[in-house]
């Protein structure tokens, strides 16, 4: 999805973003709180919560790319939900992470990942 984007693909990139939604949605279905079972409610997505909040940020990127670039786009990126562990051991999550602050720095890729990899 984040390559389609950077090939200026965005039809492409958004039906694979409403894929890996869908998929997300469809193995971790959102479950109503049940008083009779002590159980609470779980959100759409349940462990995967910060991937759909993370994906609906690239969608508004794709609908609206100036959108990076607006004081309230960059602070709900700032403020992401904190799904970087502690021990910052998942490189996958930083780069995936480092590619959407990028957007909203317009500084270069690497050069972001490698601030935030050693934070």
């Amino acid at each position: 999805m984040l390559i389609q984007i950077e090939l200026d693909n965005a039809e492409q990139a958004l039906t694979r973003l409403r894929t890996i939604e869908r998929t997300i949605r469809d193995l971790f279905p959102a479950v109503p709180a049940d008083a009779a079972t002590a159980t609470e409610a779980v959100p759409a997505g349940g462990p995967y919560r910060p991937v759909l909040t993370y994906l609906s940020l690239v969608r508004e990127l794709i609908e609206n790319p100036a959108t990076a670039h607006t004081h309230d786009f960059g602070n709900r990126v700032t403020h992401l939900p904190p799904f970087i562990s502690q021990e910052r051991e998942d490189l996958q999550v930083i780069s995936f992470y480092s590619w959407l602050r990028t957007r909203t720095l317009g500084r270069p890729y690497y050069n972001v990942l490698l601030e935030i990899a050693n934070a």
